[in-house]
């Protein structure tokens, strides 16, 4: 019983931070084509004003490549990562487990697939695996939306 209410508590959770932030990147890319589309108006007009006719600006910007800008997105994901990998780090030093353990189950946990071949074994490392796993796929959510922004 008190398993199936931790879930049914903990769908309800994460469902509701995970809409929260899905409604949130929306807003902020709507926002953000308003701006660009008003930006790119308003230069559209002053090059209208000061340009002849068939004259060319000299200067172009160049567009950043899709390699770039995963680079880029990465980037700004360093800091989630981190928050994903330190604490099962912690679990994995605890457990005795090796580094390519963690990461297995970082990974594992993280995307919620969860072979089971791999859990802590101490009780208290169970309780913080139970408090720490809704927030390592909200955090791992999170890295995806920065990647898919691109």
């Amino acid at each position: 019983i008190v398993t199936t209410l931790f879930v049914l508590v903990g769908i309800c959770i994460i469902s509701n931070i995970c809409l929260t932030v899905l409604t949130d990147s929306l807003v902020d890319s709507i926002d953000n084509m308003k701006h660009e589309s008003e930006n790119k108006s308003r230069e559209t007009y002053v090059n209208k004003l000061f340009h002849k006719e068939g004259e060319e600006e000299s200067v172009s910007k160049k567009e950043p490549t899709f390699f770039e800008d995963i680079c880029k997105a990465l980037y700004r994901s360093i800091p989630l990562i981190g928050v994903l990998l330190i604490p099962s780090i912690i679990v994995g030093l605890i457990e005795k487990w090796d580094v390519w353990t963690m990461i297995y189950y970082t990974v594992v946990t993280a995307t919620t697939v969860g072979y089971g071949d791999f859990s802590p074994s101490n009780q208290y490392m169970r309780l913080f695996a139970i408090i720490y796993l809704p927030f390592m796929i909200i955090v791992f959510i999170t890295i995806l939306s920065n990647i898919s922004g691109v």
